[in-house]
């Protein structure tokens, strides 16, 4: 990865804001940094998909671990709020197993 140093865009705070992102700043601290950007080789971006891929498996892993567990409580969340993510879980095995099974024709 190799780090270049290049001149802000014209107006980058507005079109940080034309897209949706409005915290650019936060408490006062510049938050998007506009004075730089990076270059990854091929090599490096593939690292970074596999890394990415894995902790994506870690995560759905422990999210599946806390419903099956009711482990809501650890992580101080409330429990009406506990019943909707266990129902939203749920919809989202429903539609992964339409799709694996779409995959198997």
């Amino acid at each position: 990865m190799k780090r270049i140093n290049i001149e802000p865009r014209p107006n980058w705070q507005q079109k940080c804001e034309a897209v949706g992102f409005h915290f650019y700043n936060m408490y006062g601290e510049p938050y998007w940094d506009e004075t730089a950007c990076y270059y990854f080789t091929t090599s490096q971006i593939n690292q970074l998909e596999a890394a990415t891929q894995t902790l994506q498996e870690l995560y759905i892993e422990a999210a599946e671990r806390i419903i099956q567990e009711n482990r809501f409580s650890q992580l101080s969340v409330p429990e009406q709020f506990a019943e909707l993510c266990r129902q939203s879980w749920q919809r989202k095995e429903e539609g992964r197993r339409k799709k694996e099974k779409a995959c198997v024709v």
